[in-house]
């Protein structure tokens, strides 16, 4: 088995800065890109204090509230429906966004992309499910924000972190082992994780090591030319792609994981993966996407 390994120094003064930089580019490329993302704000047919006048492309004029009520990122799905007057959008909220809608007075919800008023539907009702339907759409703007939400959907659902134990259980003072994966993987050029451990009735599972198999069939990305690299102290490893990106349906491996439980280790632990940044995948743009996690659970007996 051939491992990729790097001293700390190296992480933090050679590899790791590409791995930060990257990160970084991320974030200032999705700071950047935030206009091409679907926001929703309050909006009018009359004028009002804080809101600006805005025009729908070939329509007609709505007067739009500066501060955005909730984003893209909020909306869990959306599904057209038949209505009186043809067709509406039901959209699902998440909670914080379906709040904020119910307790707003407005009754029109500006659509905006790219800084430009996509539509302004009517607010025709949100139930305590968090579905908001909204009506007075053309045809064209029904189709149109469909297929941008649907798309924004794909990627929320498509990555998955998951923490895989080869061993399920075992007694105090053993070597515990987790494999980590990524499951449809979407347009994936840069990947990092870190994992913690918590839970557990008394004693600890401490990190003794972590290493990348580049040999395994499946690792993430097999034989192309990237850069790679593991931090044993800080507890975090990564790889970059030096060009292009890899689309993956299925699970994909991108790293190993070693933890020792204590001697006095017993109880189910859960080790998930660290949700402070050290944890993140990026596209071939260098865009930061979503990443839902799934973690591992392992039961220690004395």
């Amino acid at each position: 088995m051939r491992k990729a390994m790097v001293v700390t120094v190296a992480w933090m003064v050679g590899v790791g800065l590409a791995l930060v930089s990257t990160a970084s580019a991320g974030e200032r490329t999705k700071s950047a890109s935030k206009d091409r993302t679907v926001s929703f704000r309050l909006a009018s047919t009359n004028s009002q204090d804080g809101y600006q006048r805005m025009s729908v492309r070939g329509g007609e004029d709505f007067y739009v509230s500066s501060q955005t009520l909730f984003t893209q990122e909020q909306v869990v799905s959306i599904k057209t429906v038949d209505a009186r007057d043809g067709q509406a959008l039901e959209l699902t909220l998440t909670p914080e966004a379906a709040n904020k809608l119910r307790n707003a007075s407005a009754d029109r919800l500006a659509i905006i992309s790219q800084g430009r008023l996509m539509a302004a539907p009517r607010v025709d009702t949100i139930n305590s499910d968090g579905v908001a339907r909204v009506t007075d759409l053309s045809p064209e703007q029904v189709t149109r924000l469909s297929r941008m939400i649907r798309n924004r959907e794909a990627v929320q659902a498509g990555s998955i972190l998951q923490v895989v134990p080869r061993e399920a259980s075992g007694t105090a003072g053993s070597l515990f082992t987790v494999d980590v994966f990524i499951r449809s993987a979407i347009s994936l050029r840069t990947y990092q994780v870190a994992l913690d451990v918590t839970g557990g009735n008394s004693g600890s599972l401490t990190r003794e090591e972590a290493w990348i198999d580049v040999d395994r069939a499946d690792y993430i990305f097999g034989s192309a030319q990237a850069i790679k690299a593991v931090d044993e102290v800080g507890g975090r490893m990564g790889a970059v792609l030096m060009d292009g990106a890899i689309q993956a349906a299925g699970s994909v491996y991108i790293g190993t994981f070693a933890f020792r439980a204590s001697d006095d280790a017993d109880g189910t632990f859960s080790i998930n993966a660290r949700s402070n940044g050290d944890t993140f995948i990026s596209d071939v743009d260098h865009a930061t996407q979503p990443l839902n996690m799934q973690a591992a659970t392992i039961t220690v007996s004395r």
